[in-house]
């Protein structure tokens, strides 16, 4: 198993999964009453949220309780199925649909789509990685020690993202355009940076493993 690359895999995954239930608990907190349209906001009347515009989401379901208690399931369901060990194609599979149902029933926009680039990144948790191991050990080494900086930064990106910027706001008063950005720019960033730096540290984690003769 590449160790850095399932590590960047769940990271993302449990992120995307909390904040689909994030959005849920919005949803469900506006009581059952109908929704004004298929887009909806989450948490449309508290100023903690109004950094993030209210925290937008889509519905085919026209109620906003039912809509909130669909999202937390289907993100609950996503967690633990994310956390089985080993998840093989089937799981896959699975956690694909259950982001597909996330986003038609109120688990917002960011959640599924970083959802689905942790899925993608766990097509790569067993491979062996030839294309990538063609570099030199030498290079490999430095890009392994970078990998933990990486990874740091990207998390710190989206802790930023969520609930950073709402937390300073709420705090300082502050309200800029860029308490947003510059996180959105960092944690989206970082994803691909982080991952190609994990896939030496695994290529040279693995080639320090001892080989199995049994």
């Amino acid at each position: 198993m590449n160790k850095a690359t399932t590590t960047l895999f769940l990271t993302l995954g449990v992120l995307a999964g909390i904040m689909g239930i994030e959005h849920g608990i919005g949803e469900v907190l506006e009581g059952y009453r109908p929704t004004d349209s298929v887009f909806i906001l989450s948490w449309p009347d508290t100023p903690f949220f109004e950094i993030m515009s209210g925290e937008p989401a889509m519905t085919l379901i026209p109620n906003y309780l039912v809509t909130g208690l669909l999202a937390i399931f289907f993100s609950c369901v996503f967690l633990v199925v994310l956390l089985k060990p080993s998840p093989d194609r089937k799981a896959i599979i699975v956690l694909f649909t259950l982001l597909i149902f996330m986003l038609l029933a109120g688990g917002g926009f960011g959640p599924p789509i970083l959802g689905m680039i942790a899925v993608l990144i766990a097509l790569k948790r067993n491979s062996p990685l030839k294309t990538w191991s063609k570099l030199p050990s030498k290079v490999h080494s430095v890009l392994s020690m970078l990998w933990p900086w990486s990874f740091g930064l990207c998390l710190i990106g989206w802790l930023m993202l969520f609930p950073g910027a709402a937390l300073i706001v709420f705090f300082t008063g502050m309200d800029s355009a860029l308490l947003m950005i510059i996180p959105i720019i960092i944690a989206f960033g970082f994803i691909p940076i982080t991952l190609l730096l994990g896939f030496s540290r695994d290529i040279l984690k693995r080639k320090s493993e001892p080989l199995n003769l049994s």
